[in-house]
């Protein structure tokens, strides 16, 4: 990265999972500041409240709801959830956008499995949770008879206005 674009995704702390942030003329094209831009300030915002080096981004999905408007803006975040593997956490800047939908499966095995006999049976557990404050959550993970684990989906929605 350089130093100009690590300036331009800077954040100051304002306490309590929020930051302040600037949009600056030299990263705009068009009506708003550069994505990247906006992505790497919620990026650190999330960065910050982990504070783990331990625990490197895996993945950021990043919804552009509004322009980024020249000036001060401030970012949210939130950590949603912290596993002992995973954490799911949230960030808005500004006030536009309205929700956030964050869809993940994963396959442990190439499914179906040459090895499974037909008419073998499968476990589906899961749960479904609504956690106040506009946050949803559905889990679903697909089992073996064995207690092999085959699969994961998760869906994560967040009302963020």
């Amino acid at each position: 990265m350089s130093a100009p674009f690590l300036t331009a995704i800077h954040l100051a702390p304002l306490g309590e999972g929020r930051y302040r942030s600037r949009f600056e003329a030299p990263w705009y094209q068009g009506r708003g500041a550069f994505g990247g831009v906006v992505a790497g300030q919620l990026l650190r915002a999330m960065e910050h409240l982990v504070a783990d080096p331990g625990r490197p981004v895996r993945s950021l999905t990043v919804h552009f709801c509004a322009p980024a408007a020249q000036g001060e803006a401030e970012v949210r975040g939130r950590i949603e959830r912290a596993g002992k593997l995973v954490s799911v956490l949230s960030a808005v800047e500004g006030l536009h956008p309205v929700a956030s939908v964050d869809f993940t499966v994963h396959f442990f095995h190439a499914l179906p499995r040459p090895a499974d006999r037909p008419g073998a049976h499968y476990l589906r557990t899961g749960c479904s949770r609504w956690a106040g404050e506009g946050f949803t959550e559905d889990f679903q993970e697909l089992w073996t008879e064995e207690g092999e684990l085959l699969a994961q989906c998760r869906q994560c929605i967040a009302v963020l206005g």
